[in-house]
């Protein structure tokens, strides 16, 4: 009877006891199930913040591309026959054929079209600075191949002429 008088008189600390250990044990797995929820969230955030880096770069290759669009030429091969012979009488030669060759199927944004060039100089210096002036363009044109020889003619009253065939190939924006 003792054992049962001593319950009696520390009921209340009894209950209070398995009230506090129910929650302790309560608030224990609400924090387990939180610390859980934590990570997730935590690896979320660093996926995201991935994306966002990959964002970013994107966009700032947009701006290259937009960029890089603005530089290469987006003219007609009509136009780009009149810069080459604007070129011809800027640099002092003359132009004696411009025959556009095939284009070149890219399967990219860009098309390159090449063009056969035939001009005749007073010298090599001519010819130098047709080919500087041409690669130096605001447009982009890039000589391929120079074949440089002296006019055969047998005309001895006129002075021999430098002839110069070359391979120009320019880069066009495909719509």
């Amino acid at each position: 009877m003792e054992g049962l008088d001593l319950i009696n008189k520390n009921k209340n600390y009894i209950i209070n006891a398995v009230v506090i250990l129910v929650a302790v044990f309560i608030a224990f797995n609400i924090f387990q199930a939180q610390s859980k929820s934590l990570v997730v969230l935590k690896s979320q955030k660093e996926i995201e913040e991935k994306k966002n880096a990959v964002l970013s770069d994107i966009a700032s290759l947009e701006k290259k591309i937009t960029f890089y669009k603005s530089v290469v030429n987006r003219k007609e091969i009509s136009s780009i026959i009149s810069r080459i012979g604007n070129i011809a009488k800027e640099s002092g030669v003359n132009l004696i054929t411009i025959a556009p060759g095939a284009s070149v199927e890219r399967k990219t944004l860009l098309e390159r079209y090449s063009f056969r060039v035939d001009i005749e100089a007073d010298n090599y210096h001519l010819v130098g600075d047709f080919v500087s002036r041409l690669e130096n363009s605001s447009d982009i044109y890039i000589v391929d191949s120079v074949r440089i020889r002296s006019d055969d003619s047998e005309d001895k009253v006129k002075a021999k002429k430098i002839l110069a065939d070359l391979i120009v190939t320019t880069v066009l924006i495909k719509d």
